[in-house]
């Protein structure tokens, strides 16, 4: 008997629970073993009494199992959007990838170009990029990180002299916007929300060779 409540006790993990559940039920367990006999130790009174500190022992178990297992779940849904919500933004690695996934979906690009070392950079993924804001405005977007150590042809192709530089582009990598410097998730909020609304408005309004920089990604 003994190790069958130990086992629903040990699966319902009581030891978590609150402190007053876990004394009402070793009060129970306590007074199914000091309940008196009769005289022959088998009267009605006798068995009555013990069979309903049985049932309401393992009620109790039982019912605390299951409250363990929702509770156990929920935190476990609780730890796992506390997780995701401090994820930065899902950045591809390959520009070439990137623009192809531009073109297929239609969508615009956000490129970040930094460097491993560079303060300002790394400051911009722990802080602008975890924003919420600009989180909900990426999903309009393909992001692309590349890192500037190993793509030196490519930034000095697009003139790229400082880190970060972002460099916002229609989907056939006709650049639209570029901006120096760190920047705060308002600054590139307000970017972010222009490009949208002119290529919501005026699709076509960027052909590469009207464009004033004259150079495609």
């Amino acid at each position: 008997m003994l190790s069958v409540v130990h086992s629903v006790l040990q699966k319902g993990k009581i030891a978590m629970k609150p402190m007053f559940m876990r004394t009402l039920i070793f009060q129970v367990f306590l007074k199914f073993f000091s309940l008196p006999a009769d005289s022959t130790g088998t009267g009605w009174t006798f068995i009555i009494m013990k069979s309903s500190s049985v049932c309401l022992l393992f009620a109790l178990a039982i019912g605390c199992a299951a409250f363990s297992g929702c509770s156990t779940a929920e935190t476990s849904q609780t730890e796992q959007r506390a997780e995701e919500a401090n994820q930065p933004v899902s950045f591809l690695t390959d520009l070439h990838a990137g623009r192809e996934l531009a073109q297929k979906k239609k969508k615009p690009m956000l490129l970040f170009f930094s460097v491993p070392d560079n303060i300002g950079g790394q400051r911009m993924m722990e802080t602008t990029f975890r924003d919420d804001e600009i989180k909900r405005l990426a999903e309009w977007l393909v992001c692309v990180y590349v890192d500037g150590s190993e793509e030196r042809e490519l930034c000095e192709l697009l003139n790229i002299s400082s880190f970060p530089t972002i460099i916002l582009s229609h989907a056939d990598g006709t650049e639209v916007c570029r901006l120096e410097g760190r920047q705060t998730p308002d600054q590139l909020a307000v970017q972010i929300h222009m490009l949208l609304q002119v290529i919501a408005s005026r699709p076509q309004m960027f052909p590469s060779a009207e464009h004033p920089r004259g150079r495609n990604l």
